[in-house]
């Protein structure tokens, strides 16, 4: 006999959604819900972070910290790893590299897990 495990997918109204087993054969108790999925992205938190790649960094997009504070603007990507921030939006006048394990997830924005703060003290400056 060959069991077969049919999922509920359940959106959410924050956005999230989660997924539960249903069974035929099984009355329908709790059953603990899978690890919360954001609708929109369709990303786990957990396994966001190894899905950005350089290629959904673009010129131009606003960088924003953790905390919600401007960062930068990007200027380009400096090989696969790095974030090239322009000269033009940085208060001493040059470029500034950030880590591209630094960045939780892009949309409009390039969102960064670490506060602006613990950005502007760990970046690197390039001339």
């Amino acid at each position: 006999m060959v069991n077969m495990v049919i999922f509920q997918f359940l959106a959410m109204a924050d956005g999230m959604a989660v997924m539960r087993p249903i069974c035929p054969q099984w009355p329908q108790p709790f059953v603990e819900p899978s690890p919360a999925v954001n609708v929109a992205t369709k990303q786990t938190k957990q396994w966001r972070n190894t899905m950005i790649s350089a290629e959904q960094v673009r010129e131009h997009m606003e960088v924003i910290g953790a905390d919600g504070a401007h960062v930068g603007t990007v200027d380009h990507m400096d090989g696969g790893s790095r974030v090239k921030l322009t000269k033009s939006d940085s208060e001493d006048g040059q470029h500034h590299l950030i880590p591209l394990d630094w960045v939780d997830h892009v949309d409009q924005h390039v969102h960064l897990t670490k506060s602006a703060e613990d950005v502007f003290s760990q970046w690197s400056s390039v001339n």
